[in-house]
């Protein structure tokens, strides 16, 4: 649950959040008590577009809108139930759709509330109606079922000419009620304070973290699709619970770890080198890799596993893994297409040239493309890079 001051925006609801739900009932404040069954609470970046009515009455862009917030996911046969302690309490019910999947949601907003389902006093979700004030001490039930076929409704009718809430300027594609995210506003009638409660329907929760986790990795993102991946295949994690930190370096310690997991974690020995202590989250995987022969030391006994990882050296590291699983690594590609492939050192060129084949590396830069052999990458790029390891080079 978030708690929401409404602000003048010309009408618009400005979103002020400051509450989380952490546990299915929500006794907060004491107006109401709200429970929505099994749920698991993600912080998610919204990005918002704020429709309003102008004078044709018309739905008409009118600003883009982000919030930080817990977004909650909820199972399909849950039932949201509302016990109001007041004699002001109103609920509403709000549909965030995103027909053009862009990753941006629709919220349609009237003159001072938000263009959705009103909950009446006698229990029935009222579309475009007026909040009423709720029986205090009632039980309000609002099923998972009736908000998918309502959500599914508000997606027609915001995708078809001539309804009253059609979007002309979003151009429809494939929005389906398993994108949408639902928003039950909870309000005191005799004032301004708002409490929000975002959630998605989903037919199971799953236990494996997915991009919707992270609020530092937009699903339109590039790299959106292999961050969910290697997420989904356990690969790599987040660097928080709510941070996956694309952009940050990858370092020799972490190429060790995400190399070792992939290799299915086999039994180590000891290692020898003085800055990997035994108590260091990749002190298993480093012993792993430079008795596998897939990393080795910077000398006999230091490792540098802070230091970031070069993309030739990322290269020969995947080879030697590859070869190490069993993979075929004689592809070569001539790399006469890269503006500065005479900077590939010597000791990693044969490497630098089986990546380049195996659609691991590619230059960047346009129509003078360049491969930055000494450049690191990031944890987004590296992604990409396992993605098609597992896809296309590592055998079945």
């Amino acid at each position: 649950m978030n708690k929401v001051l409404r602000k003048g925006l010309g009408g618009a609801a400005a979103l002020a959040l400051t509450l989380s739900l952490a546990i299915p009932v929500w006794a907060a404040d004491p107006q109401v008590t709200i429970y929505a069954g099994e749920h698991r609470g993600v912080q998610e970046l919204l990005e918002l577009d704020l429709y309003q009515r102008d004078g044709q009455d018309a739905f008409r862009f009118v600003e883009r809108m982000e919030l930080v917030t817990p977004v909650n996911r909820v199972t399909k046969d849950m039932e949201f139930q509302l016990i109001p302690a007041g004699v002001q309490t109103a609920l509403t019910v709000n549909y965030l759709t995103d027909l053009d999947g862009d990753g941006v949601y629709e919220l349609l907003s009237g003159e001072e509330e938000p263009v959705g389902d009103a909950l009446s006093a006698d229990g029935r979700l009222t579309p475009g109606g007026t909040p009423e004030a709720l029986t205090a001490g009632a039980v309000y039930r609002i099923t998972g079922e009736a908000l998918l076929q309502r959500g599914a409704a508000a997606i027609e009718r915001r995708s078809a000419p001539g309804s009253d809430t059609y979007l002309s300027q979003v151009a429809a594609d494939s929005a389906q009620t398993d994108e949408m995210v639902y928003m039950i506003t909870v309000s005191n009638l005799a004032g301004e304070e708002e409490l929000c409660y975002y959630f998605r329907l989903y037919d199971q929760l799953s236990a494996v973290a997915g991009i919707r986790d992270y609020v530092d990795v937009p699903v339109t993102a590039w790299y959106a699709g292999a961050v969910d991946y290697v997420l989904s295949e356990g690969l790599l994690s987040g660097t928080s619970d709510s941070q996956f930190s694309p952009f940050a370096t990858l370092s020799r310690g972490m190429l060790a770890q995400i190399l070792y997991n992939l290799a299915g974690r086999p039994e180590t020995g000891d290692s020898s080198f003085q800055d990997v202590p035994q108590d260091a989250w990749y002190y298993q995987a480093v012993t792993w890799a430079v008795e596998a022969g897939v990393l080795s030391g910077a000398s006999e006994t230091a490792f540098l596993p802070n230091q970031v990882c070069s993309r030739e050296q990322t290269a020969l590291v995947l080879r030697q893994f590859a070869k190490y699983m069993g993979a075929d690594v004689s592809a070569q590609a001539e790399l006469d297409g890269f503006a500065d492939q005479r900077s590939v050192s010597p000791w990693a060129r044969e490497a630098v040239e089986w990546a380049v084949a195996s659609g691991l590396l590619a230059g960047t830069g346009g129509s003078s493309p360049a491969l930055n052999p000494g450049g690191g990458l990031n944890r987004a790029e590296f992604a990409t890079i396992l993605r098609t390891l597992c896809q296309t080079v590592l055998p079945d």
